[in-house]
């Protein structure tokens, strides 16, 4: 079959024109998945933190909130701690940093009841071999302070320096 020169043209625009209007259609939904409908601000996900702990997609969402910026990232994650585990994690890092210890990255690994009806003892963790800290307290009064690495905490520090 044959078709006529007439047709050919006809055929050539139509098809032209139904990409054109696929490609405008095509443009004008990918511009709108990058704008949230709600705020009109960008998509595009720049972490930040609020002053009220909240990460936002981006700056402009964190201001369509009315949030006030803290900082150009996201929010650290909530502590699970609770203010005596977290008091007792700084003594000992604090400790650590008097006697001249190295710098490591100290994770709670539990706490427990005591040795004395009032006491609660709290296990820290480090390292690799691990090493494991135990503090004993009553109260506020720490009542013991070692490691498995051998460093006793509460001793002078003369009595914890290497032989």
């Amino acid at each position: 079959m044959r078709l006529s020169n007439d047709f050919l043209p006809f055929v050539s625009r139509g098809a032209a024109a139904l990409a054109l209007i696929v490609l405008v259609l095509g443009i004008q939904s990918y511009g709108n998945s990058l704008v949230s409908q709600k705020t009109g601000c960008s998509t595009v996900a720049v972490p930040v933190c609020g002053v009220n702990g909240v990460t936002y997609t981006n700056s402009c969402e964190a201001s369509a909130a009315g949030a006030r910026l803290l900082y150009d990232s996201a929010c650290p994650q909530p502590s699970h701690m609770t203010d005596a585990q977290r008091t007792f994690l700084f003594w000992l890092l604090h400790k650590r940093q008097e006697m001249s210890l190295p710098a490591v990255a100290i994770r709670l690994n539990g706490t427990m009841p005591g040795s004395c009806a009032s006491c609660t003892t709290y296990t820290f963790v480090w390292g690799s071999p691990q090493v494991t800290a135990r503090i004993v307290v009553d109260g506020s009064k720490i009542i013991e302070a070692k490691d498995s690495a051998g460093v006793d905490y509460e001793a002078p520090l003369e009595k914890n320096k290497p032989k």
